[in-house]
Parts: C-alpha cells; structure tokens; sequence
C-alpha cells in the first residue's frame, strides 16, 4: 500500500470510529484543531496496530490539524528514525497536554536523546514545552531509564519553580515530580 492509500484507509477508521459527544466537549474545552473525531487512546491503538511503523505515513499525519493523525503519528513513528532535529520540530507543533502526554509515552521515551529534550525545554518561557520536558521526565521515571543526576536536580529545580505557575497543567505536573522525587 503507498502512503496515500494507507492515509486514506486510516481516515475512514477515524470516521468510522468518530464520537460526535467526545469531539464536541473537547472542541468545548479549548481543543482548536481543524478536525477531532474523539476517538479514544484504545481506538487509536487497534488502528495504530494495522499498520507497520512508517516514517511517511507519520509525518503526513503529524502536519494535518486533525487530533487523531498527531496521537497516532505518535504511535507509528519508528522512533530509531527520527533525528533530534526532526524531534525539535514536532515539540515546536505540541499545543495539548494530550499530545505531550502520548507522544512521549509512545516516541520521544524511547529516544537516546531524550534527555537532550528535556534540557531543552525544561526552562521554555512556553508552557507547553515546559509541560513536554516534565512529562518526558516522568515518563523515563516510569520506564526505570538511567537518568543523570545533574538532570534530576535540573527538573526538580524547575518544578519547584512552576508548582505556583497560572497554567495549572504546568502546575499540576510540577507537583507530580515533586512528589515522585521525594520518594
């Protein structure tokens, strides 16, 4: 299958999957992209699992407006192929929680560079990157990765400084690490 037919194919699964309720209460709450089916993490996974990983068919469906081609993009990236440069580009377009949360649990994890990432963003005057960096961190956490202990002191640096932030994601995340790095 060439990657506009695979673009195709997976497009009529969102729309065979579309949740008209979910996508007009996530649309409600600040959700502004061009198009959400309101399909959930599972869906998106049985669709994910169809295809093999495809760096083209990612990247077509990391550039649309659509909330489900950048979650499953996430999912089918083979993450061995994308550089630090590709890395950068895609957190420059992060603008959910959602997507910060997915993607890191499905690609920038498995990175050998992830650390590098979240140095670089850790201390963004963008909330978003801030919010990215601190749940790649968390994420490593939970997969038991090695993580330098100059980079832990970094984030729990930083998540002392954000657990007053105004963005209550930054907020509530700066939290979370401060509670797992006391224990």
């Amino acid at each position: 299958m060439i990657s506009n037919e695979i673009i195709k194919s997976i497009k009529n699964e969102f729309r065979l999957g579309m949740n008209g309720v979910i996508s007009t209460s996530m649309r409600n709450k600040g959700m502004d992209y061009k198009i959400i089916f309101g399909l959930s993490l599972p869906q998106l996974r049985n669709i994910a699992e169809k295809y093999s990983f495809n760096k083209e068919v990612a990247e077509i469906l990391w550039k649309e407006d659509i909330r489900e081609s950048k979650l499953l993009a996430t999912m089918i990236y083979p993450y061995e192929e994308m550089n630090i440069e590709v890395a950068k580009l895609w957190i420059n377009d992060i603008r959910f929680t959602e997507v910060a949360d997915i993607s890191t649990m499905f690609l920038f994890s498995k990175f050998s560079y992830a650390d590098k990432l979240i140095i670089d963003n850790i201390n963004s005057e963008d909330d978003n990157k801030k919010y990215f960096a601190m749940r790649l961190f968390i994420r490593l956490v939970i997969n038991k990765t090695e993580i330098n202990s100059n980079i832990i002191t970094m984030v729990k640096e930083a998540a002392n400084r954000y657990i007053n932030s105004d963005n209550i994601a930054v907020a509530t995340i700066a939290n979370d690490i401060i509670l797992r790095l006391e224990n």
